[in-house]
């Protein structure tokens, strides 16, 4: 009987209305726009911190998503561990995640995005600052990165690089990161909000 009330409380509160967050309800009889609400939480990236990599990612909805992704990033090799207490952040309202790095490793988008893959979310684009020397290479722009001499081109013809130091807020679209692996560039973007 002690059970059964329990069961009932627990379904009252689920299944009450006043509950609902008013910016996602979706009057009777309308369909869900599928991944509205996911694109509107991906605002621009305006800030980034020297050795961070931010990333958006569509799905994460609670506490328990944002623990399981903390686990499965925290054992990158590549955290630094000594921020955000683990490494690693998850920002539910913003479906956000942004990792602390160690300086001298490489990032390793394809292990980064396969991780959150297996976690059962989905990578959209992953943010950072890129500082290192930028050359023209076969018609197009590649910056040795100062992280252990990781390469990555621009992809962004529109994007303003000369001859020498580079730095820029840029992304890695998720089709690219997936299969980022080994010593070849990565293509990158070039914020405009910076």
């Amino acid at each position: 009987m002690k059970r059964l009330f329990v069961v009932a409380v627990v379904m009252m509160f689920v299944t009450t209305p006043s509950y609902a967050n008013p910016d996602t309800a979706v009057p009777d009889g309308e369909p869900a726009e599928i991944g509205s609400s996911n694109e509107a939480a991906h605002a621009p990236v305006r800030e980034i911190q020297a050795n961070h990599l931010v990333i958006d990612v569509n799905g994460i909805v609670c506490s328990f998503c944002a623990y399981g992704l903390e686990k499965a990033l925290g054992k990158l090799s590549s955290i630094d561990a000594s921020l955000y207490g683990n490494g690693v952040l998850v920002e539910i309202e913003s479906q956000r995640v942004s990792l602390a790095l160690l300086a001298e490793r490489a990032i390793d988008f394809a292990d980064i995005f396969e991780r959150i893959k297996d976690a059962g979310y989905d990578p959209v684009r992953f943010y950072f600052n890129l500082a290192g020397t930028a050359a023209q290479a076969g018609g197009k722009w590649v910056v040795t990165g100062t992280n252990p001499g990781q390469r990555f081109t621009i992809s962004n013809s529109s994007a303003s690089v000369q001859q020498g130091k580079f730095m820029s807020t840029v992304y890695v679209d998720a089709s690219v990161a997936k299969v980022a692996v080994g010593s070849a560039p990565v293509e990158v973007v070039v914020d405009g909000h910076e």
